[in-house]
């Protein structure tokens, strides 16, 4: 996951209600999502996973959807954990987790 293609596909998605959806359920790939502005929600298991992961534009997010975004549980876990920014990022590069705490989903 390239995340600052994650964050092209945010702005080119942004003015629009688009559902990306991926089969991975990482810390790294959801907190890269929010980083680049996707609203995340958990995902239906399939195969040997027990949850995937949705990724809303702000457009979908504010659409009426049942999707189960992540909120305090999963943000407490990201703080506590060593994966807080994406695959492929630079870990030293604080704008990543910047994003993901000053996200709107959790306010």
């Amino acid at each position: 996951m390239d995340p600052e293609r994650v964050r092209d596909l945010a702005t080119l998605f942004q003015p629009k209600a688009v559902e990306l959806y991926t089969y991975s359920h990482s810390t790294r790939v959801r907190a890269g999502l929010l980083a680049a502005g996707f609203h995340v929600a958990k995902g239906r298991g399939t195969g040997p996973k027990s949850e995937t992961t949705i990724g809303l534009s702000p457009r979908a997010a504010a659409l009426r959807h049942s999707h189960q975004l992540l909120g305090a549980e999963w943000l407490a876990k990201w703080h506590r954990s060593d994966a807080q920014t994406p695959p492929g990022a630079d870990p030293r590069d604080d704008s990543w987790r910047e994003a993901v705490r000053g996200h709107p989903q959790f306010r």
